[in-house]
């Protein structure tokens, strides 16, 4: 059941942005809900926070989720051709219900047209700014734990589905925690679009030398193929199509950004990509 008023709600409380948000708030004594798709997703979330039901599809349950809230924070799902209807439902949803401010969990570079999943979220932006909510836009780069899924731990190898020349700014997962956390829980951030990048430009050999240094062995790069980094993922076949768009607009362009707004927002230097390896590999060396 929804808590009670001034309630931050997380929209997608139980993927891998969500349910470290929900966390991180919930420990910090913020008064949140995690709206989620399913009975059974909420009790997975039994414990952590209190949660509420609602189907993006359905502005009505939305509007009954949203009730008392003070804030939404609405984190789409990945590659869904649907994000800009359910967009649409939650703000009006939002506007109906009287909360105070949405925030918008969209992506780096928004605006390119090589990537279809981008440029949803490009036209979700326009979306928010055009309504009548207090709004904020965040704007993540890929999270250190992305390129680490092309990782073979048994041949030692990083076999990206693109160059492993082009720059990019990964950013660490528990900063764009931290840095989320502090844009819901705090005020002065209304109509504001956030750039969060980590706090280095790297391409992917350079992330190999870090893992090389980390794990005390040799690791070697190279381009792999779409073919592999697909397999087992159990993407719809649009989907698949819009991951291969994306692969290869990394192989073209790679994603660079710039770390100065996430370190603003995190009031600290961030992670860089080095001691993110640190402490996800526990420290010490293998």
């Amino acid at each position: 059941m929804p808590g009670g008023s001034q309630d931050i709600v997380i929209i997608g409380a139980a993927g891998r942005t969500g349910r470290p948000l929900l966390e991180h708030l919930a420990r910090g004594g913020t008064a949140v809900r995690g709206l989620v798709r399913s009975e059974k997703r909420a009790q997975e979330l039994r414990g952590v926070a209190a949660t509420v039901v609602a189907d993006l599809a359905d502005p009505a349950s939305l509007t009954r989720a949203f009730a008392g809230a003070s804030v939404v924070h609405f984190i789409p799902p990945l590659f869904d051709k649907a994000e800009e209807t359910y967009a649409a439902n939650a703000i009006e949803a939002a506007t109906s219900a009287g909360v105070g401010r949405f925030v918008y969990h969209s992506v780096l570079h928004a605006d390119t047209r090589q990537m279809p999943h981008h440029h949803r979220k490009a036209a979700v932006e326009r979306m928010l700014r055009d309504s009548d909510l207090a709004w904020t836009i965040v704007q993540p780069a890929m999270y250190v734990s992305t390129p680490l899924l092309y990782l073979d731990p048994r041949a030692m190898v990083f076999r990206p589905p693109f160059s492993t020349r082009r720059l990019f700014r990964p950013i660490d997962n528990e900063d764009l925690t931290a840095a989320v956390a502090n844009i819901l829980a705090q005020q002065g951030h209304e109509f504001a679009v956030y750039e969060l990048a980590g706090p280095s430009p790297l391409t992917i050999d350079d992330m190999t030398a870090a893992l090389t240094t980390q794990i005390g062995k040799p690791v070697r790069a190279e381009a792999g193929a779409p073919e592999a980094a697909l397999r087992g993922r159990n993407f719809a076949p649009e989907a698949e199509q819009e991951a291969r768009a994306m692969y290869a607009y990394y192989d073209a362009h790679g994603l660079p950004g710039n770390g100065r707004v996430l370190e603003m927002i995190l009031g600290r230097a961030p992670r860089s990509f080095a001691q993110s390896l640190a402490v996800r590999f526990g420290g010490s060396k293998a």
